[in-house]
């Protein structure tokens, strides 16, 4: 009987010693609570985040706990930070984070307060664009690019997606630098004032979703031709003094101007008329203040390409009033003559300087260049001295044309 109670207050003993036990280990469990240490902040309540080019902008909206302080942005793996301080009851900020290598990017943002309080962490990813980028960046695509005297044209192809503009910048013919911009919906650019020879620049501005600014591709440059060729519309004969009227053989010198190559369409001299032997020459307006590069004269095409001129002369004056010379074009005083009149010789081809021998009995038309540059002129006179064939004063050419190397308005 005493061996079983003595059993009984032992079992007793036990129960007790492990039930206090197990109390101070849920005093133990309650105390991590109540003292602090599993407290945490109110996390970020949102942030959005706008690329740039080696730089991010970020909008973060916090949240309205009182008791955060601060912001924390980390990355690199936390190798990198920036602290954002926040005001008591300010739920909004602006911030941006520059110099940023163009890469993704993953950021972890805390909330921090006062007694080491913090917040459970945000989790983010962005992409910083750069250099890299932008030269992957397309400019607008040209389907054509002409140019005549009055105006060079681009024929734009259709703009890609997040196109804001294109931007051309070009030389003028004041020697300024000029812009125009092209919007999308554009589908063709007329630039009346080109400078001749000059260049244009294009870049296209994109605006890419999610970025903080737009982003522009690297110019491609286009070279204006370097020469042009001059409208003969706008060309007349000014039938001057001693001015050949080529119609010799029903032929005339307006055919000169018609941009017909063709048989039976010629100017025609050597029919025994007034003015009509060799040497002669004509007068033409060319309807523009230019500078000129070249003169192409295309020869007779159904027959007589013998005649083709072996020696010739182009002249050029700017202004008109007081230049008709007063002596025919065979006198010996000619280009005496001329030259008292204000006339320039832009071509000199006689003597030595003949047009070359494959052209007598050549279709092809012929280039020559002018020598005399710089020289600014509206009329032209041609002088023809000398043919291929010293039979005959015959001579004929069915089309001339004109290039400028400046145009002036």
């Amino acid at each position: 009987m005493n061996r079983l109670k003595f059993s009984y207050i032992k079992l007793l003993a036990i129960s007790l010693f492990v039930f206090l036990l197990d109390c101070d280990g849920m005093n133990d469990l309650h105390d991590k609570y109540l003292n602090g240490e599993q407290i945490y902040l109110g996390r970020v309540d949102s942030v959005s985040i706008l690329a740039g080019k080696n730089q991010l902008e970020f909008t973060l909206w916090q949240n309205p706990d009182p008791k955060i302080s601060e912001t924390v942005v980390y990355w690199h793996q936390r190798q990198d930070s920036l602290i954002v301080p926040f005001s008591k009851n300010e739920i909004e900020k602006v911030f941006r984070i520059e110099d940023l290598e163009e890469k993704s990017y993953a950021f972890e943002l805390v909330n921090r307060g006062q007694g080491g309080l913090r917040s459970l962490p945000m989790h983010l990813t962005s992409v910083v664009f750069g250099d890299k980028y932008i030269a992957t960046l397309l400019n607008r695509g040209i389907n054509s690019f002409s140019a005549t005297p009055e105006k060079a044209t681009i024929k734009w192809g259709k703009a890609g997606e997040g196109v804001v503009s294109t931007r051309i910048s070009y030389d003028s013919r004041e020697g300024k630098k000029k812009e125009i911009e092209v919007l999308p919906k554009d589908t063709q650019t007329e630039i009346a004032d080109y400078a001749v020879g000059g260049e244009c620049s294009i870049t296209t501005t994109y605006q890419i979703k999610d970025a903080m600014e737009v982003f522009t591709s690297k110019p491609e440059t286009l070279k204006f031709p370097e020469t042009v060729l001059l409208d003969k519309a706008l060309f007349a004969d000014m039938d001057m003094p001693f001015d050949l009227t080529g119609q010799c053989w029903n032929g005339d010198i307006s055919k000169l101007w018609d941009t017909k190559v063709e048989n039976n369409n010629y100017y025609h001299g050597g029919c025994d008329g007034d003015n009509d032997g060799i040497p002669h020459h004509f007068t033409i307006d060319l309807g523009k203040e230019v500078e000129l590069a070249s003169f192409k004269m295309d020869p007779r095409q159904d027959c007589c390409q013998e005649r083709n001129p072996k020696q010739f002369e182009l002249w050029g004056i700017l202004d008109i009033e007081g230049a008709a010379t007063t002596l025919p074009p065979d006198d010996p005083g000619w280009v005496d003559n001329s030259l008292e009149k204000g006339w320039v010789k832009l071509i000199d081809c006689t003597g030595d300087k003949t047009t070359p021998a494959s052209w007598k009995g050549s279709k092809k038309p012929l280039d020559v260049k002018v020598t005399n540059e710089g020289v600014k002129v509206r009329y032209i006179r041609f002088r023809f001295v000398e043919s291929w064939d010293p039979k005959t004063d015959e001579t004929a050419l069915s089309e001339i044309s004109v290039y400028a190397k400046k145009i002036f308005d």
